[in-house]
């Protein structure tokens, strides 16, 4: 069950039909196949027998889990919250928090304090199987004059810096960045106990993480924040290993100012002066994602709405999702919510099939955008895209299919929806179908086969298949146990994910293509 749970977490974090084109370079999903090679557990064999026990664990075991559904930090920097060194000490097993841990660190931000007691933990509980211990932590913000708030110091000093407030894609982390300097007071002491508790099994021990926080104002009044349990697993790595690499958007300067970007913006600009809707359509497109200039979203309506206004589908469609992603005005934020219903319903109208999709899923679960959920309507707006020859449509006809969603859940016509879709040339539906052969749904269970599709999904640069490769590594049920070789295909996932552009056009323009985004070469011009 908590397999299954977080295999849904890394994969639910995308859109269902959402899909980042690759080609060769540094974002190829092969480049994350080199193989390291994890160490076998360490043992001292101190209770003999053939099967290891907690009490012969050794070596060095992580986790990029602090909470799930609260992991900004995981997300935002790939560093592991959780880096522990199992070590005997005086005859006794000991598990050992390292400074690798961002749990322990102060984030490089002028002024915040972080005290650790003891590295060591207090274990209070230790059998064969069974282990228990835990660790205190203090932090307190005292402001320095350095200028600029808190939260923004929070993005420099994890490496965001100049740029870290034009991130593309990481809205949300930002928000929670924003949430913290509201959360931290200055000179409040707040106490962080943490209590692992867990249970071995092979290169990974699984259990429960109990959070507990307090304050104590400069008054001394103490008061409890936060007392919380979750779902918690340790991973065996190399006794090396000091965290992932950081994840981060490419730098907004590089697509602004890239010279092969440049120059598409400049031939579909004078297309466009020419009214050609195609081009007015590429050009929106650039101002939305900020390629070959600054982000522009009133450039961006306008040549949008202007290609619209010549029937153009992609460009009807591709307005909806400007409203989407522009900043909304505080005074009136029902109107971007309005407009992105109006031009949705418009480009669906036109047959474009994003849209289709796109109202189709809102439809089947309610509540975005004002659209009132009604599965009649969504059930519909599949149907037409299926003949339409929508590959996307068929898949999230499985999906329905697999959820029970708008339809009876019925795996079987699961099954023969995301082979349809794959048969029509669906990447995404490769993905749903390792499921279905990962757990036995519809189908009998089938790890090869369930891998072979996955991997197959992966290479073509889909990312919620990616996310799939990176769990069978984690959980060890399609391939051997390896944390750091699923880690390598969680980052190249949001590598992509985080750099997918918005909106659609013809200028062909990939995640993979901004990853791989070239410095322009300096102006070496003597005047």
């Amino acid at each position: 069950m908590k397999q299954a749970l977080y295999t849904s977490f890394l994969a639910l974090a995308l859109s269902l039909a959402g899909s980042a084109s690759l080609r060769a370079g540094t974002g190829n999903p092969s480049s994350a196949t080199a193989s390291i090679e994890l160490p076998a557990l360490q043992y001292d064999r101190t209770v003999g027998g053939d099967t290891p026990t907690m009490l012969d664990v050794r070596g060095r075991w992580a986790s990029d889990r602090f909470y799930l559904d609260n992991n900004y930090y995981c997300i935002l920097t790939g560093h592991e919250m959780w880096i522990i060194d199992f070590e005997r000490q005086g005859g006794k097993l000991r598990p050992m928090l390292t400074e690798h841990s961002f749990i322990a660190s102060n984030y490089n931000v002028p002024g915040y304090q972080v005290s650790i007691p003891s590295r060591l933990a207090n274990l209070s509980e230790l059998s064969e199987n069974h282990i228990k211990f835990s660790f205190v932590i203090t932090r307190r913000y005292v402001p320095q004059n350095t200028g600029g708030g808190l939260w923004w110091k929070l993005l420099e000093g994890i490496g965001l810096g100049f740029w870290g407030d034009l991130a593309v894609g990481i809205g949300s982390q930002m928000a929670r960045a924003q949430q913290l300097n509201e959360m931290i007071k200055a000179n409040v002491l707040y106490s962080y106990y943490y209590e692992i508790e867990l249970d071995l099994d092979d290169n990974r021990m699984d259990g429960w993480l109990t959070t507990i926080i307090s304050e104590t104002q400069p008054n001394g009044t103490l008061s409890e924040l936060t007392n919380r349990v979750d779902e918690f697993s340790l991973f065996r790595v190399t006794d090396d290993y000091k965290g992932a690499q950081q994840v981060y958007p490419t730098n907004p300067k590089k697509k602004q100012t890239n010279p092969a970007l440049v120059s598409i913006l400049k031939a579909e600009g004078t297309k466009a002066k020419n009214g050609d809707a195609e081009a007015l359509n590429n050009l929106g497109f650039m101002y939305l994602n900020g390629l070959g200039t600054k982000v522009n979203y009133k450039k961006a309506t306008q040549c949008f709405s202007a290609a619209a206004g010549k029937n153009n589908a992609m460009a009807t469609y591709n307005l909806a999702q400007t409203y989407m992603h522009m900043p909304k005005a505080p005074a009136n934020p029902a109107k971007d919510t309005a407009a992105v219903r109006e031009w949705l319903k418009k480009a669906a109208d036109m047959d474009q099939q994003e849209a289709i999709i796109a109202l189709a899923w809102y439809y089947l679960y309610g509540g975005s955008w004002g659209i009132v959920k009604d599965e009649d309507k969504a059930l519909a707006l599949l149907e037409r895209g299926i003949l339409l020859g929508s590959e996307k449509s068929m898949s999230i006809l499985g999906w329905a299919y697999l959820n029970g969603i708008g339809v009876e859940q019925n795996y079987e016509e699961a099954v023969k929806w995301f082979e349809r879709a794959i048969e029509a040339g669906s990447v995404g539906a490769l993905a749903h179908l390792g499921d279905m052969y990962r757990y036995g749904l519809g189908v009998g269970q089938d790890p090869e086969r369930a891998l072979g599709l996955f991997l197959e999904a992966a290479r073509q640069g889909n990312t919620r298949a990616i996310y799939h490769v990176a769990s069978t590594y984690y959980w060890g049920d399609l391939m051997p146990m390896n944390y750091i070789e699923g880690k390598k295909w969680v980052n190249l996932g949001r590598v992509l994910d985080i750099n997918a552009p918005k909106g659609l056009s013809t200028t062909g323009i990939t995640a993979n293509d901004l990853v791989n985004l070239k410095e322009p070469a300096p102006d070496n011009n003597m005047d």
